[in-house]
């Protein structure tokens, strides 16, 4: 089947989607008239009473239907995102604009800074997809802590793309639909009684059917997308970051999960704006090898079933098929992302605090060794626990025996049964002192 008949199923089976409860409503509406008006006797008031009230939970159903239909593809509100407009960072967003003109697309009304290794674009879509509305990106500060301008630029491109109508307008509203789908089946998925749950199902079954058959579409789109984005910023640099992506988004979850744990134990925080641009550091400090080990450590996440994107590796493998072209390789030797940002610094501690917890406004600053040595000695004071409390009770049960024991029999206190657990704990190969220890810096 073509692209373009695939697209067409899609954009009906979308269609079909919404209309369902157009005409489950009047359906139930002629029923419950048929039974009042035809149907109804005393004798089985109590039967028809039920059928009533069934009929008006499966109404209700279909109405929080339409509700999620009305919500779906909003934008909600981004409290730990921080707002940046094109006065802010001109450089950064002619990287954005040049990316939306290469796509044919138009650029997004926001663009919104995040604490996270990732960059995407968001629609607020209507009439689940079929009509376009207000467009968001966010970009990761992470990304731009470790990408080369050519392999942003290839990020950027890749996520226009597929919202551009490539064979056809049906494969962006395809897209966006699926994207609307599964927002639904979110409000769907949190059914209280069963009634209104198997109306839910019935939506649920016809949606996940939508997403099955519109797979191959989205999938389609985003190999477009990798050609655009090689197009636009250089085959080499398309596939540098595509290979970097999952490397960088394994170490931005390893240094969360270990230096920022750090400051709640301790109730102290780094220099202002080194919550999380002490992830660059970490990046410095840390060799190619070391950041790619990182990577093969993390256990891979579940793929989503109706993921659109390919394998990363049949995309890199594609993208090196193409011709080589006169664009930059993406290497480091090529200028950081981060350069694109004005003063990164004052960034870095605007967005630090909108993502801290008020809790924290009272912690005191340290710096950053400063912190290191502190939760080390706070572990190694966890840690120890064991024997300290070993030893403290061997010393109390060794002075008492010593009372107790007889000078014709001053060894006696080297046989006591006091001292076995404090032998047992240094004579045991398997017993560690940093068993069930937190997370934070390891000796």
């Amino acid at each position: 089947m073509s692209f373009r008949l695939r697209a067409a199923r899609a954009f009906t089976l979308l269609v079909g989607f919404y209309l369902m409860g157009i005409v489950l409503l009047p359906a139930i509406a002629a029923v419950d008239w048929l039974l009042i008006t035809h149907l109804f006797s005393a004798r089985a008031a109590w039967f028809e009473g039920t059928l009533l009230t069934v009929s008006a939970l499966l109404a209700i159903a279909i109405l929080r239907g339409f509700f999620a239909f009305i919500q779906a593809g909003r934008l909600s509100p981004l409290p730990h995102a921080l707002p940046v407009t094109p006065h802010d960072q001109p450089e950064l967003w002619a990287q954005i604009q040049a990316a939306a003109e290469v796509t044919g697309q138009r650029p997004p009304d926001e663009l919104y800074l995040v604490a996270e290794a990732n960059a995407g674009v968001a629609e607020q879509s209507r009439l689940l997809g079929l009509l376009p509305g207000r467009r968001r990106m966010l970009i990761g500060l992470p990304l731009l802590d470790r990408l080369t301008v050519p392999q942003l630029r290839a990020v950027l491109a890749h996520e226009f793309e597929p919202y551009a109508n490539l064979d056809t307008r049906l494969g962006a509203i395809t897209v966006r639909g699926r994207e609307a789908l599964l927002h639904t089946l979110k409000a769907f998925a949190q059914g209280s009684t069963s009634l209104p749950r198997t109306i839910g199902n019935l939506y649920v079954g016809y949606a996940r059917m939508f997403l099955r058959a519109s797979q191959s579409v989205a999938r389609h789109q985003e190999l477009a997308a990798d050609q655009t984005a090689a197009q636009h910023a250089g085959r080499d640099a398309t596939a540098a970051a595509l290979r970097a992506l999952p490397i960088l988004d394994a170490a931005h979850t390893h240094y969360l999960e270990t230096y920022p744990a750090m400051s709640s134990v301790l109730e102290a925080l780094p220099p202002h704006g080194e919550v999380h641009a002490g992830f660059r550091r970490m990046l410095a400090a840390r060799t190619s090898e070391q950041l790619a080990l990182l990577a093969s450590q993390q256990r891979p996440s579940r793929p989503h079933p109706y993921d659109s994107h390919p394998p990363t590796a049949e995309r890199i493998a594609l993208i090196e098929e193409l011709a080589t072209d006169g664009h930059p390789d993406g290497t480091t030797t090529e200028a950081a992302a981060l350069t694109l940002l004005r003063d990164s610094d004052q960034v870095f501690s605007a967005l630090e605090a909108r993502t801290l917890p008020t809790k924290t406004a009272r912690w005191r600053r340290m710096s950053s060794d400063d912190l290191v040595m502190a939760r080390a000695a706070a572990d190694g004071e966890t840690w120890s626990q064991p024997l300290q409390v070993a030893t403290a009770r061997t010393l109390r049960s060794t002075a008492q025996e010593a009372k107790n024991t007889s000078p014709a029999n001053p060894t006696a206190i080297t046989d006591t049964p006091h001292t076995a657990p404090l032998r047992a704990l240094l004579a045991s190969p398997t017993t560690s002192l940093s068993d069930g220890a937190p997370q934070g810096v390891r000796p």
